[in-house]
């Protein structure tokens, strides 16, 4: 699967919209962090650390399923940055034990941030806000 360039066009589906989500909340973060593209998940022949660490870029046709990366990974998408950095953004419905599954799935070399219900742009209220960078990537539009 290619990046797909996010336009006014495809806005929603680059925020994972469903019924109840807050594209204005999505178009904020997007635009503090300079995000340009989006793909739902990576081409397999690839280590999810190179994916990040790589800007993105990947090799072999198959698809790895972010999902059996880390199986509380719900409603995700990896974002790219006009600077070339990745950025997985996950919308879970939070169980007692979810941030153990992200701890489990990315090592010492991510950086696993949790922010509240209201935070999440994906039915807010109901889903919290789970981002995964590379240690030294910083996010900026999120208090």
């Amino acid at each position: 699967m290619e990046w797909i360039r996010i336009t006014k066009d495809n806005i929603r589906n680059a925020a994972f919209a469903g019924e109840k989500t807050r594209c204005d909340l999505f178009e904020a973060f997007a635009k503090a962090n300079g995000i340009m593209s989006y793909k739902s998940d990576i081409e397999y022949a690839t280590s999810l650390l190179d994916f990040f660490a790589k800007g993105g870029k990947s090799l072999g046709k198959n698809e790895l399923y972010i999902k059996k990366v880390c199986s509380a990974a719900d409603h995700s998408r990896f974002y790219k940055t006009i600077d070339g950095n990745i950025i997985l953004v996950a919308h879970p419905y939070l169980k007692e034990d979810t941030i153990s599954e992200f701890n489990k799935a990315f090592d010492c070399n991510y950086k696993i941030r949790v922010f509240s219900s209201d935070k999440s742009w994906y039915r807010p209220g109901e889903t919290s806000l789970v981002i995964v960078t590379l240690k030294d990537v910083y996010i900026k539009g999120i208090d």
